[in-house]
């Protein structure tokens, strides 16, 4: 579906839903591009019963900005579209073009009335800009993550670490550890087990256990979708760490330890072993995920420690 952007230049059009995975996850390679804007993200998605739009404006044939919604129904006739962590901007948009994108996007989405269209940006894409959401307006605050530039020596990411958090690296570094780095499906299965067992144990929620099976087997090639640390004691598993690959950058998205292994600091060695491996890889960034140092001080301080950015996004727009 094409639609013509109201206000631009005659040469830019908007198309909705082309056959665009080739080059989706590649368009401006040189921003972090957070996992919910990456194609397997908006698959798996899907596979879990929501729906997906994907939107590319061109100019004269050229790509310069793409977006995804996922999208539901409310109340068996409301249409909710969400656009979370984009759209991503070509440096070569002003802000005055990227609010016009914003007010077509929102106006031309393939889904049926009654409908509402929510934006959420990403305060880590450079070319963001307070003014891209002047017409609109907020309606929730924006969380923040913590993100780490890869692109730096592994000496200086090193320096980065917070004191404590390098000492306590150094501490794990000397136990008589086995650690596995990589993608093993036996290894992935056993720490989804794990982590379904402390939702329970400790009743918090998240993306379903089953989006880290459909991101993976919706990705091009399932070994480049995710990378797994495992540390193990006599072969007896005690802590491992789950990174979901996307693009140029990583998220991190599980960290499960086992009780008796609290106190042998094995995800600082877990993330330092996980963060090189990705580094290695030509992974530019890693997105640490939620920081919230009210309600999560321990593991939002545990993340800050690492050496990365906090960002805080602007917010969702409607």
């Amino acid at each position: 579906m094409q639609a013509r952007a109201h206000g631009y230049d005659q040469d830019m059009q908007l198309i909705w839903n082309a056959s665009i995975r080739e080059t989706w996850d590649h368009f401006e390679n040189t921003q972090p591009r957070l996992l919910e804007q990456s194609w397997a993200y908006g698959q798996a998605m899907q596979a879990q019963g929501l729906g997906v739009q994907r939107a590319q404006i061109l100019i004269d044939g050229a790509c310069v900005a793409q977006a995804q919604f996922i999208t539901r129904r409310l109340l068996g006739y409301i249409g909710l579209a969400t656009c979370s962590r984009g759209p991503i901007w070509s440096p070569q948009l002003s802000a005055a073009q990227r609010a016009q994108a914003l007010k077509s996007l929102k106006r031309s989405i393939p889904i049926r009335p009654w409908r509402a269209t929510l934006f959420s940006p990403s305060a880590a894409d450079p070319h963001f800009s307070p003014a891209d959401t002047g017409r609109l307006t907020q309606v929730i605050t924006g969380d923040s993550t913590a993100l780490v530039d890869l692109r730096q020596s592994e000496a200086q990411l090193r320096a980065n670490l917070h004191g404590k958090w390098r000492n306590h690296l150094r501490q794990a570094e000397q136990r008589p550890l086995q650690v596995f780095c990589g993608t093993d499906a036996q290894r992935l299965t056993t720490l989804l087990q794990h982590e379904a067992q402390q939702r329970r144990d400790k009743r918090f929620y998240g993306l379903p256990i089953e989006f880290v099976e459909s991101f993976v087997s919706c990705a091009p090639r399932s070994e480049d979708a995710y990378w797994l640390c495992e540390a193990r004691v006599e072969d007896e598993p005690l802590a491992a760490m789950l990174f979901l690959r996307h693009g140029n950058t990583a998220t991190y998205h599980i960290g499960w330890l086992a009780s008796r292994a609290r106190s042998m600091n094995l995800h600082n060695l877990l993330l330092w072993r996980g963060l090189c491996d990705l580094k290695k890889q030509g992974v530019a960034w890693l997105d640490l995920g939620g920081v919230n140092t009210e309600d999560l001080a321990g593991i939002s301080h545990f993340k800050l420690r690492v050496g990365g950015e906090k960002i805080t996004h602007p917010g969702t727009f409607f």
